[in-house]
């Protein structure tokens, strides 16, 4: 069983040499780098992607808040035209609609 034994050692030692051989760092090097700068493209689309969509995030924000300030000085100006005695009125007369309207609904139930 000793020279098997020895026998397989010797063929895995040619076998591994063998396969140092094959292996060239040069290669596998230049390969990892080739895989690491695309990787770097990858990833600089992305970000640039991202920033492009913060741009247009932020200009619709941008947007939203000039028209909602746009709207609240037409709003501003509407009740200032209309004078806020004429509101307050308005709001009364509404007031007393709806007790008027809930008082003859409680009189027709009964």
């Amino acid at each position: 069983m000793g020279i098997l034994q020895r026998t397989t050692e010797i063929l895995s030692a040619n076998l591994n040499d063998f396969v140092d051989g094959l292996e060239q760092p040069e290669r596998m090097l230049r390969h990892s780098l080739r895989e690491m700068e695309s990787l770097v493209a990858t990833t600089s689309s992305a970000v640039a992607r991202s920033l492009a969509a913060e741009r247009l995030l932020s200009n619709a924000r941008d947007s939203q808040l000039q028209q909602i300030g746009t709207w609240r000085t037409r709003a501003k100006a509407a009740l200032d035209s209309m004078g806020r005695d004429s509101l307050e009125q308005d709001l009364a007369e509404r007031e007393a609609q709806v007790a008027i309207e809930e008082e003859l609904s409680r009189l027709r139930q009964t």
